[in-house]
C-alpha cells in the first residue's frame, strides 16, 4: 500500500511539474504588413481582418503588442474574441458600426494607445487563464474610406492552436442557455408541446410518489416496510424515465414519407450537414417516436409494484411470482408490437391482452382476499393501490392502440 501511495504522489508530482513546464512557457506570434487599399479604391473594404491568433491557456500574463500607422485618414483597431457576443456575431451583411460594436475593445479610443491623428501603439493585457481563446485584430474606417496603414502585431504567450480554441466557456453558456429556453425544451419531434408538457407532469407526479412512499415507509411497522420501498423504488425509475423521455432521449422515430407508410427514420436523409444524402422532403414529412424507455420502464416497475402490494397482503411467494411473471409477458408483448410498422403487430396486442386477464383476477381476487385476512388497516390500503393498479391495467392495453398501435 506504501508504495502504490508513493508511485501515486510521483505521477501526480510529474503531472504538476509537466503543467507548471507547459503554462509557463513563453511563446508569441507575430506578423507585420501594410495595408494598401488606395490602389484599388472600387475593390476596397472599411473592415479588414488582418491578424488572428489562439491563446491557449495560461498561468503567466498575455498581451498583444500593437502598432499601427494609418496612411489615410481616422483608423480604429478593433480587437475580437471567440466567444458568441463578439467574433461569431460578424458578419458580411452588417454595417462596419454594427460589426464594429461587437469587439471586446476599440484600442484607438483609449487615450494611452493614440499617440498622434495617424499612429496608435501599446501593449494590451489579455486573460486567457480560464481556458483559451481565438483573438481577431480588424483595421477599420467605418466613416466610408478604405483604411490603408503599416502595423506591426504581436500575441504575447500565443502557444495555442486553433483547435484548443474552438470551444470557450462563453459558447457552453449560451448553448446552455439556449437548450434551457421554453420552447426548445417543449420542442420534440412528433410529440408536439402539450405532450412534451404531460411527460414533464408525469416526471413530477412520480418524484412526489416516490418521495411520499419513502415517508410511508419510514412510519409505518417492519411488515409494511417492504412494500413501500418497493414502491419507492417503482416511482424513482419511472421519475428518471419520464424526465428522460422528456427531453427527447429513450426513443427511435418512425417517418411516413410522402405517405408511402411508417419506416425507421434515416438520419442521413434528415441532416441538413450531409450534402450528398439530404431530402428535405423527407426531413418534414411526419415522424413519430418510439419510447424503447417507457418499455424499459414498465418491465421493471409493473413486477416491483406487484410485488410490494403481494408483501402489503402477506401473499405467498408463489402467487406473487405468478402476477409478476404475468406484467412481464404483458409488457414485453407490447414492447415487439411497438417495434413492428406492419399489421403483425396487433397480434402481439392480442396476446398482450391475454395475459392481462390472469394478471388482474390474481391481483384484484386472490391478492385482495388474503390482503382482507390482515386487518381492516391493511385491507383499506390495499384496495386503494389495487384500484389505482387495476384501473391503469385495463386502460393500458387501449391507450397502446392509440399511441404505438
Amino acid at each position: 500500500a506504501a508504495v502504490s501511495v508513493l508511485l501515486l504522489l510521483s505521477a501526480f508530482a510529474g503531472i504538476a511539474r509537466s503543467q507548471q513546464e507547459i503554462t509557463s512557457e513563453s511563446s508569441s506570434d507575430f506578423k507585420e504588413g501594410r495595408l494598401d487599399q488606395q490602389a484599388n479604391p472600387d475593390d476596397c473594404s472599411n473592415f479588414v481582418l488582418v491578424f488572428n491568433s489562439c491563446l491557449g491557456m495560461s498561468t503567466n500574463e498575455s498581451s498583444l503588442m500593437f502598432s499601427v500607422k494609418s496612411k489615410a485618414g481616422p483608423i480604429s483597431v478593433l480587437l475580437y474574441d471567440d466567444e458568441s457576443n463578439s467574433w461569431p456575431q460578424v458578419s458580411k451583411e452588417n454595417t462596419c458600426s454594427t460589426n464594429a460594436a461587437f469587439a471586446k475593445k476599440d484600442l484607438s479610443t483609449v487615450s494611452t494607445f493614440r499617440i498622434s491623428e495617424q499612429l496608435i501603439e501599446g501593449t494590451v493585457p489579455i486573460s486567457n487563464r480560464v481556458m483559451g481563446h481565438m483573438w481577431y485584430v480588424v483595421l477599420a474606417s467605418c466613416d466610408g474610406s478604405c483604411p490603408s496603414a503599416e502595423y506591426s502585431l504581436q500575441f504575447h504567450n500565443a502557444g495555442g492552436e486553433a483547435s484548443v480554441c474552438q470551444t470557450n466557456f462563453g459558447s457552453e453558456l449560451e448553448a446552455i442557455k439556449n437548450s434551457l429556453s421554453l420552447s426548445n425544451i417543449l420542442n420534440l419531434p412528433g410529440v408536439g408541446a402539450f405532450g412534451v408538457a404531460m411527460l414533464y407532469i408525469g416526471f413530477v407526479s412520480f418524484l412526489l410518489l416516490a418521495i411520499v412512499f419513502l415517508l410511508w415507509a419510514t412510519r409505518w411497522a417492519a411488515k409494511k416496510k417492504m412494500a413501500y420501498y418497493l414502491l419507492f423504488l417503482a416511482s424513482a425509475i419511472a421519475m428518471i424515465t419520464y424526465l428522460m423521455m422528456a427531453s427527447g432521449h429513450g426513443a427511435v422515430w418512425a417517418r411516413n414519407y410522402r405517405n408511402q407508410g411508417w419506416a425507421w427514420d434515416n438520419p442521413l436523409l434528415t441532416n441538413p450537414n450531409s450534402v450528398a444524402f439530404y431530402d428535405k422532403t423527407y426531413h418534414e414529412s411526419p415522424v413519430y417516436p418510439v419510447f424503447y424507455a417507457k418499455y424499459i420502464n414498465w418491465l421493471i416497475t409493473t413486477p416491483l409494484v406487484v410485488w410490494g402490494m403481494g408483501e402489503l397482503g402477506s401473499v405467498s411467494s408463489q402467487l406473487i411470482f405468478f402476477a409478476c411473471s404475468c406484467t412481464v409477458l404483458v409488457n414485453a408483448c407490447f414492447l415487439m408490437g411497438a417495434f413492428i410498422l406492419t399489421p403483425a403487430k396487433y397480434g402481439l396486442w392480442f396476446f398482450g391482452l391475454a395475459f392481462t386477464i390472469p394478471l388482474l383476477v390474481t391481483v384484484l381476487r386472490q391478492f385482495h382476499t388474503l390482503a382482507a385476512m390482515r386487518g381492516s388497516v391493511v385491507a383499506r390500503t390495499y384496495r386503494g393501490v389495487s384500484s389505482l393498479f387495476g384501473l391503469v391495467t385495463l386502460v393500458h392495453p387501449w391507450l397502446w392502440i392509440l399511441t404505438d398501435g
